[in-house]
């Protein structure tokens, strides 16, 4: 969504994007902690095969130790962000506030608790309210939801890149919106569903200092490979970047962007890449590949957006991805499955 979103990653991916990690203590490998149980399942992946998308909102309950499961497969190693050193205008108070909702992006059971809790909301809204899809009855109960916590509509739906001041200016009135400007990649929800999740762990109060924080004008950073442009706390804390950037300069659809060349964005001990859920890229990935008995409701609520045609056809331009899509078994076969092409597996 940002223009701030930096373009330094880190290097960790065999085949096309082969790379390693580069600088320090801070830039570690970003394989995901059941990397190799992963290659000895051959694409069974904890054990079992990917169920199809439920039918049903009593067969897409889900279940918490499942999803929790499957978050910490695909979460990568957690590296906080040095707040102090990288915005040195930052008092102590709020540099722990910021600790604290990294803390809570970064738990498996944190996120585990709060996907599977919105999970058995929209099987409660789907049931007694007669939806026509899932993301409708998902649309509505993160609404309900913000309005109970204060952050109040109406939704805004933001169809196009906004500049990282514009986008700013409409992050300090705290309403909140659905992100459709952005790839499919990035998710239309993913950002409502990272300030919900800040709310069931931290509170209310706590969730709404953290964007306070955010949302301060005047702290940012340089970015560290161009000084015409700076990096905010949103960048660092909701919209990190992941390990892998597809120019596109050839103006390939979305369904065949994994048939282009990517880069492993450069990392350095003033910024790295994530693959928890300070990434909306991440948080999509988790949301849409996740077998059935993790959230199956959610999954299919988000995973209708994806399943749209013209989503598929569309042409972005600097597309971030996680690598999980080329290689992780449940990932890739759900990648697949809505129609990526997607090339041979090219990790051994």
């Amino acid at each position: 969504m940002l223009c701030a979103r930096s373009s330094l990653c880190e290097q960790f991916y065999a085949g096309p994007c082969r790379g390693f990690s580069l600088l320090g203590s801070l830039a570690r490998p970003l394989l995901p902690r059941a990397h190799a149980h992963y290659h000895a399942s051959n694409e069974v992946g904890f054990g079992r095969i990917a169920h199809p998308l439920s039918s049903s909102p009593e067969e897409g309950r889900g279940n918490v130790e499942n999803t929790q499961q499957f978050v910490e497969g695909v979460m990568g190693p957690v590296n906080r962000r040095p707040w102090h050193d990288w915005y040195p205008m930052l008092d102590h108070a709020r540099a722990e506030i910021l600790d604290q909702a990294s803390d809570v992006l970064t738990s498996p059971s944190k996120l585990a608790a709060s996907l599977h809790s919105i999970n058995l909301k929209i099987g409660e809204y789907f049931a007694s309210k007669h939806y026509s899809t899932y993301s409708l009855a998902l649309n509505d109960v993160l609404a309900d939801m913000e309005a109970k916590t204060g952050f109040h509509g109406p939704v805004r739906v933001l169809d196009e890149t906004l500049s990282a001041e514009d986008f700013m200016d409409f992050v300090r009135t705290g309403a909140p919106f659905v992100d459709i400007g952005v790839s499919i990649f990035h998710g239309s929800q993913t950002h409502r569903l990272q300030r919900q999740i800040l709310v069931d762990h931290l509170g209310h109060c706590q969730a709404t200092e953290v964007m306070k924080v955010i949302a301060t004008p005047g702290i940012f950073r340089p970015h560290p490979r161009d000084s015409k442009r700076h990096l905010t706390i949103w960048s660092e804390l909701l919209d990190s970047a992941v390990p892998f950037n597809y120019r596109n300069n050839s103006a390939h659809k979305v369904r065949d962007i994994f048939s282009t060349e990517c880069e492993p964005v450069q990392t350095n001990d003033l910024y790295f890449p994530v693959l928890d859920g300070r990434s909306a890229e991440w948080l999509q990935c988790l949301l849409v590949s996740a077998p059935s008995d993790c959230f199956g409701l959610l999954t299919r609520a988000v995973s209708e957006e994806i399943h749209r045609a013209a989503r598929l056809d569309e042409i972005h331009h600097n597309i971030f991805a996680t690598g999980l899509e080329r290689y992780h078994p449940d990932v890739r076969r759900a990648y697949k499955g809505f129609g990526f092409v997607l090339p041979p597996k090219d990790i051994n």
